[in-house]
């Protein structure tokens, strides 16, 4: 039977973004399974389903760019997936949308991010001020931790873009950071960082809303 590779492409939002990775996959395979979707099985001794997922994304963030690949029989149209895995999804996972890939995962270079910042006070002008200084220095220095170790590193140099706007009720700042197998930076050392040096504001909600390539090409 002929199989071809198709992306499954999902947001996470709510209570959902408290669901570890882990957890996450376990959840997708399941609702592969509930929707009866005849994905290709490895073979051998203990076949297991092919379902890869493209970038793991840290625990409490919401997404819209979520994806995973599975393969399927050349027969199953693209229309019919989505309707199957809508009926058999819970709250805080959509299904947006599922396609054949354009990009190979390798070409994943870049991770965009959006943050929602809030001061104890309201006072979102100080909130814009304090960030806008923050971000304007020359070297951001935070700890890295690896399994292993840790390093120090200026978040500053890996920052590729950011902004930052002041809406009424609080302040949101866009990121932008190299995300993928060669280089995969996590925003929350920036934020974290700016966190512990303003402890009057708080982070009230972290989104990865795009994922792109080393040419800042939508990832497809």
């Amino acid at each position: 039977m002929s199989m071809r590779t198709v992306r499954i492409w999902y947001k996470k939002a709510g209570s959902a973004a408290f669901i570890s990775h882990l957890d996450t996959n376990r959840y997708m395979l399941r609702a592969v399974r509930r929707a009866k979707l005849p994905i290709w099985y490895t073979e051998g001794f203990n076949p297991h389903p092919y379902i890869t997922f493209i970038l793991p994304l840290s625990l409490g963030f919401e997404s819209l760019c979520e994806c995973m690949e599975v393969k399927i029989p050349d027969y199953v149209d693209l229309t019919e997936i989505i309707e199957r895995l809508r009926g058999v999804m819970t709250d805080g996972f959509t299904i947006t949308r599922v396609a054949e890939p354009w990009h190979k995962v390798a070409e994943l270079c870049y991770s965009d991010y959006l943050a929602v910042l809030s001061r104890d006070d309201s006072d979102n002008d100080s909130l814009y001020l304090a960030l806008s200084d923050f971000l304007a220095s020359e070297n951001i220095l935070v700890e890295k931790k690896t399994k292993s170790s840790s390093k120090q590193v200026d978040i500053k140099q890996e920052l590729v873009q950011h902004k930052i706007e002041k809406t009424q009720s609080n302040v949101e700042l866009f990121l932008r950071l190299p995300a993928g197998s060669k280089s995969n930076i996590n925003p929350m050392l920036l934020i974290n960082e700016f966190l512990r040096v303003n402890t009057c504001t708080q982070l009230d909600k972290i989104t990865r809303v795009k994922i792109l390539t080393k040419e800042f090409d939508d990832f497809e």
